[in-house]
């Protein structure tokens, strides 16, 4: 799990860095591994992806039984992905507390529909149907909204 951005620098639980590996692995290191290609360039977008560099696009690529993350396409068994980011406000939740308590945190997520658009490389877009989790909020009226409505955006 991601627990700070950055300045375009992330950092897990552990305080190990993301990056981009010299083999387009996206992974958590501390410090991170010689021949690191990026060891920034990451934000998130309104729409709750995270992006690196201009893409929100990441390739889950099989290796047997997993898959790994990449920031690019390099082989057939790579499919697209999209990253979602997850708030967390001033209140958020531990597990040894009561949802009923979580007002104005994020107390879970919904699956949307989207569409991403990615470029080929060719000069041709192609159109790829996906879905994304959003975090998902309660505010004081009892009601549950979409994270961004709470007040603490991104």
């Amino acid at each position: 799990m991601v627990t700070e951005l950055s300045d375009g620098v992330m950092t897990d639980a552990h305080k190990r860095t993301g990056y981009i590996a010299s083999n387009f692995q996206f992974q958590f290191d501390g410090p991170p591994q010689a021949g690191a290609i990026f060891t920034a360039g990451f934000s998130h977008c309104s729409n709750h992806s995270l992006a690196f560099g201009d893409s929100t696009v990441f390739w889950q690529c099989r290796s047997g039984e997993f898959f790994n993350l990449y920031d690019r396409w390099w082989a057939d068994q790579c499919e697209p992905v999209e990253i979602a980011v997850m708030p967390c406000s001033p209140l958020a939740v531990h597990n040894d507390i009561a949802l009923g308590s979580a007002i104005g945190s994020t107390i879970g997520s919904t699956i949307v529909a989207t569409t991403v658009s990615m470029s080929l490389g060719n000069g041709k877009e192609q159109m790829v149907t996906t879905t994304m989790q959003v975090p998902v909020c309660q505010i004081e009226d009892g009601e549950f909204v979409p994270a961004l409505e709470c007040g603490w955006g991104f």
